[in-house]
């Protein structure tokens, strides 16, 4: 599997910057207040494009986390497994913030413990 793929994908997705909403001063003129009226305006205008973005790039994160998970699992011989959200889940709660490589690696080695061998299975049919 190509674990770099993932990791490009996911270091690619830089958050957006927030914008600053404007702010009135206790002291001010009438001018001060239509001006900040009219930059409040803008910065609401903003804020909703910020809101989209954020959830655009929250919704992409979350496909590419899905996909990285069902290659996994499909890799590992995991993916009809009944249990596999709960293996899966395991692994990554205890391994994602040492990188997609280590999530992997440890999947590979629990997936022999819950893999059922097929020299097993055939005979038993």
């Amino acid at each position: 599997m190509d674990i770099e793929y993932y990791e490009t994908e996911i270091a690619g997705q830089t958050k957006p910057d927030k914008p600053k909403r404007p702010y009135l001063k206790r002291q001010h003129t009438t001018e001060e207040a239509e001006e900040y009226v009219k930059l409040l305006k803008e910065w609401e205008k903003l804020y909703e494009d910020y809101k989209s973005l954020v959830k655009a790039r929250r919704e992409y994160l979350q496909d590419i986390h899905n996909r990285f998970k069902s290659a996994c699992l499909e890799e590992n011989g995991l993916l009809d497994h009944p249990n596999k959200e709960k293996i899966f889940g395991y692994v990554w709660e205890r391994h994602h913030s040492d990188g997609l490589k280590s999530v992997y690696d440890e999947l590979e080695e629990l997936a022999m413990l819950f893999r059922t061998p097929k020299k097993v299975v055939q005979e038993s049919c």
